[in-house]
Order: C-alpha cells, then structure tokens, then sequence
C-alpha cells in the first residue's frame, strides 16, 4: 500500500519527516497543499483518518487569533481551514484509512509500523 503525506516546503518539520522517510526507504505521493489548497471534503476525509475533530487539528499560531477563531464552532474552524492553508497542521502521513500527524516527525512510524 502506498503512503501520501501532506506536506509544506517550507516547514522544517516536514522536511525532517521527509528525511526519515527517505532514511526508510519509503516512497511517498506528496501533496503540497499550500500550493493547491485542501478542499472541504478533502479535511473531512483527513480528519476521518487521522480520528480528530477541526478543533484537534488547527493550527493555534498567529492567522488563528488574527481570524477570531478563539470561539468558533467545528464547523467554522473547517470552513476557515479550507480556505486557508497556514491554519492545516502539518505534515500529515496517510497509508489507506489511517494517517498521522507526525509532530514529532517520528510520529510516522506509528502508521509505517502498523
């Protein structure tokens, strides 16, 4: 089965993922969703996978307080998610209907060890 992560250039997180997953040899089809953007029905699967609500999965950096989202509802914090990419945690590590966040980066291998 293959893996797909989610992932951001520019997230020295991310980087370090993909580092331990070249370490392991392991191909992986990713997404720069930066770049194209998630839709809702693509978040909605994802958090199906990773077993999390909107509120578990934003991220609660500065375009969090600078949207007024202290207060929102689930439902409003994936509409902002999906409109806004800065808000998506990442990187995000999928393999059929399972995916982890891998903050740490060897959160991965929760999913690579199943």
């Amino acid at each position: 089965m293959s893996y797909e992560i989610y992932f951001y250039s520019k997230c020295s997180t991310c980087r370090k993922t993909k580092d331990l997953l070249d370490k392991l040899g392991i191909e992986a089809n990713f997404h720069h969703y930066f770049e194209n953007g998630l839709s809702l029905e693509n978040l909605k699967d994802l958090l199906l996978k990773l077993q999390m609500k909107p509120s578990e999965f934003i991220r609660k950096k500065d375009e969090f307080h600078a949207l007024g989202l202290e207060n929102a509802s689930e439902d409003e914090l994936l509409m902002a998610m999906s409109k806004n990419s800065k808000l998506i945690q990442r990187p995000i590590l999928v393999k059929g209907d399972k995916a982890v966040l891998c903050r740490p980066p060897e959160k991965a291998l929760e999913l690579i060890n199943v």
